[in-house]
């Protein structure tokens, strides 16, 4: 499940860096949480409610994906532990523990 619906795979030996691209796969809502070697990450994602919620541990940089729902509209970030950086229209970069909200409009 963490592969698949939430998304979530280390792409660097030893967990430092994460890529977190969740897809629901047809169902109401994806929500749920994995280990990584440094903390659990959660993911919660609503395509109804153009909502996605990631929480992530300190010692950890994740590169977001957004899902494809929120491909062409307009995606706010609505709380940052810190300050997301946008890589291009579909991918952020997150960089400090905490949580992160995006709506789409």
């Amino acid at each position: 499940m963490h592969d698949s619906l939430l998304g979530v795979r280390i792409v660097e030996p030893g967990g430092g860096k994460l890529r977190i691209a969740p897809d629901n796969a047809g169902l109401p809502y994806v929500a749920g949480h994995t280990n990584t070697p440094k903390g659990l990450v959660w993911v919660y994602w609503d395509p109804q409610q153009w909502l996605l919620e990631v929480i992530i541990p300190a010692g950890l940089t994740a590169e977001l994906i957004l899902p494809h729902q929120m491909a062409d509209k307009r995606v706010e970030v609505v709380q940052a532990a810190g300050t997301p950086r946008r890589v291009n229209e579909n991918r952020f970069s997150l960089s400090k523990a905490g949580t992160y909200v995006f709506q789409a409009r």
